[in-house]
């Protein structure tokens, strides 16, 4: 904790970030860890599923919900996409806006 926490808390800051299958698993974890130590309120959605996704290196991360829930928990400040050979493929291949 610290002034920058205080000042996240009070600001009511809010990132997404979206996990895709194949996505670097310390890229989405160490990324979402930093963030809450900062006071930001992390949402974890799982690009096609809210169900545990296989990252990279086998470890299964599990979100907080399906990409297709987000609408539904408001307005985010930012959008964080974790990278990786197959979750940048998995991204790229989505043809629907949010």
């Amino acid at each position: 904790t610290g002034p920058w926490h205080t000042m996240a808390s009070k600001l009511g800051r809010r990132a997404l970030l979206i996990l895709a299958r194949g996505a670097e698993e310390m890229e989405a974890v160490i990324s979402a860890d930093v963030m809450r130590r900062g006071g930001i309120d992390v949402t974890v959605a799982g690009l096609n599923e809210s169900g545990p996704i296989l990252c990279s290196r086998n470890v299964q991360v599990q979100p907080d919900m399906a990409l297709g829930e987000v609408e539904k928990s408001g307005v985010y400040d930012a959008v964080v996409l974790p990278g990786g050979n197959g979750g940048a493929k998995e991204l790229s291949d989505v043809r629907s806006s949010f």
